[in-house]
């Protein structure tokens, strides 16, 4: 997921995900959740800003909001949330998620260079995972259908460039303008 917010001066820019169940935070924009056996793997860079540290928590009502339009109390659900905040005029945020069959532990995303990414989806048990790339559907998104081999590894590349991500993995690849 690619996020792009141009502000009029320098503000506090934060992006908020709900994943769905306790979220664990590990170092350089890591997290990953597991809910009923299936884990999603995230990883979050702010593109172009120094790396920020990423917060979790729960919701919560405040007053006034913490009750309904005749005055009862809202019912707390204190839902958790993974949190990033950065500080300019221009924010540029891509957020990559994976997600591992059932019962298997999922490896975290991998740096592998200044601006890209790996996960390798093969899992403890030798299939391939279910992470599947998903682009937008536009014109201006180009893709390409792979011909995969039986046994093939699943691993998946993600490279940012100035004006587009590219992403490559067992589902085929995608080049998605950014400007």
């Amino acid at each position: 997921v690619f996020d792009e917010a141009q502000l009029h001066g320098p503000e506090s820019i934060r992006l908020r995900w709900h994943p769905g169940g306790e979220p664990e935070l590990g170092p350089a924009g890591r997290f990953c959740v597991t809910v009923d056996e299936v884990t999603l793997s995230a990883q979050i860079h702010a593109l172009g800003l120094d790396p920020a540290d990423l917060q979790s928590g729960h919701h919560a009502y405040v007053a006034p909001y913490d009750q309904d339009r005749i005055g009862n109390p809202m019912p707390q659900q204190r839902e958790p949330y993974v949190d990033l905040g950065v500080a300019g005029k221009h924010a540029r945020l891509l957020s990559l998620f994976a997600i591992g069959a059932v019962g298997e532990s999922v490896p975290d995303w991998r740096r592998t260079g200044p601006a890209s990414w790996s996960w390798d989806g093969q899992t403890p048990s030798g299939e391939a995972g279910s992470m599947s790339p998903v682009a937008p559907s536009a014109e201006s998104v180009s893709r390409s259908t792979p011909d995969t081999q039986p046994g093939a590894a699943s691993v998946t590349h993600v490279q940012v460039e100035a004006d587009h991500i590219c992403v490559q993995g067992p589902a085929g690849s995608w080049r998605v303008p950014t400007a």
